[in-house]
């Protein structure tokens, strides 16, 4: 798995996120966290997680050209399938 800054990855639900630093440190216990950064379908935001979870299988990582594909998504489906998958999930 590519960690590095500026590579792009879609959660299992289906949102896509970018690396900013994957070599953060908590204040808290020391562990190594990945700080990424929500592209699409919602707002642009930064988030923390631990690595072991960044790597678990949660994300997978996407290339350029798919990237480029999942951007033309429609915003508002793209929502409403995300959502969905969560339900699922739950189920």
């Amino acid at each position: 798995m590519n960690l590095e800054h500026g590579t792009y990855f879609q959660h299992r639900y289906g949102g896509i996120y970018m690396v900013v630093d994957a070599d953060a440190t908590s204040t808290v216990d020391l562990s190594r966290l990945v700080i990424y950064k929500h592209v699409f379908p919602f707002e642009q935001k930064s988030w923390v997680r631990p690595y072991s979870e960044f790597t678990d299988g949660r994300f997978k990582e996407i290339n350029a050209l798919e990237l480029r594909d999942l951007l033309t998504k429609d915003r508002a489906q793209a929502q409403m399938d995300i959502a969905e998958a969560k339900r699922q999930s739950k189920a």
